[in-house]
């Protein structure tokens, strides 16, 4: 089913959809669903220790969504595995929350059938995209086939930013050192999953080189049917800015030293951090 934006697109109960919009980097995903008091959420990774569950379609953030063509009793097992973890960690930022990290293999088997985040000694974490893979494994439907997925210089650079924005906002050293041990190259961008999700499931786990046209093109719809991306807040537009003129870089493109002057396929998502927030925390709108 193709991305509609998430205001026009009314999910059944028994349904399952993917959700996509700006974020800080890039783009953001999330899956929406009907939670146990009957009311359609959308739960999202937003950053470190920060699982989201909000209502859908949310009231301040432009998301785009489509309905997976799931069997009954894959729904019911991914609602009941999504339902679990929104309600061990949604909206609770304790240490048990989950973490965000970028090493993109040694995350399988971090979630549990009952929703319980339990990371083995390489697991750094997830993105927001490869938690949403690792939902649909665990359930023994992979929608993605990560072993197809290569090393890139660019996603280097997207790994080096995401230590930066990590730092500047209050994770442990400890973390940081060990996400920073993962930039590898290796990632699952959440237009890729995004893309993924819509061919046939017969077809799935969907390998890198066949999801990668119609990834562009959601990233494309996301910048004109979601409006514009918020600049980053000043805790940390200095990794933001770095990030952009890096890609600017590697592209050959001009480089430029402000946000305001990034090529439009390297813009992202993030609204201004509030001056008296602690650092660390993360605004309503801040997903990375």
């Amino acid at each position: 089913m193709a991305y509609t934006l998430a205001t026009e697109l009314k999910i059944g109960k028994e349904q399952l959809a993917i959700t996509i919009a700006h974020g800080t980097l890039g783009s953001h995903l999330g899956v929406a669903y009907w939670d146990e008091l009957e009311k359609p959420r959308i739960m999202h990774l937003g950053w470190h220790k920060n699982l989201r569950v909000e209502d859908y379609p949310h009231p301040q953030m432009n998301w785009l969504c489509s309905v997976l063509n799931l069997s009954a009793l894959a729904s019911m097992q991914a609602v009941a595995l999504i339902s679990s973890m929104a309600e061990k960690y949604g909206n609770q930022a304790t240490a048990a929350s989950l973490d965000y990290g970028i090493n993109l293999m040694a995350g399988h088997g971090a979630i549990k059938s009952d929703g319980v985040y339990e990371p083995g000694p390489d697991c750094d974490g997830f993105t927001c995209a490869s938690i949403i893979a690792e939902i649909f494994a665990q359930i023994a439907l992979p929608i993605v086939d990560l072993s197809t997925w290569p090393s890139t210089e660019k996603n280097k650079i997207w790994g080096r930013a995401i230590v930066c924005l990590l730092r500047a906002l209050g994770a442990t050293s400890e973390h940081v050192e060990k996400v920073e041990s993962n930039v590898s190259g290796l990632r699952l961008r959440p237009e890729e999953f995004a893309a993924a999700a819509e061919v046939s499931s017969t077809s799935w786990p969907a390998p890198y080189d066949d999801v990668q046209k119609r990834a562009d093109e959601i990233g494309g719809q996301i910048i004109k049917d979601c409006g514009p991306a918020h600049e980053p807040g000043e805790h940390y537009r200095h990794c933001v800015v770095t990030y952009r003129d890096d890609l600017a870089r590697l592209e050959g493109k001009v480089n430029y030293k402000d946000a305001t002057d990034a090529p439009e396929e390297a813009t992202g998502d993030a609204s201004s951090i509030a001056q008296d927030r602690p650092l660390g925390t993360v605004g309503e709108a801040d997903a990375i």
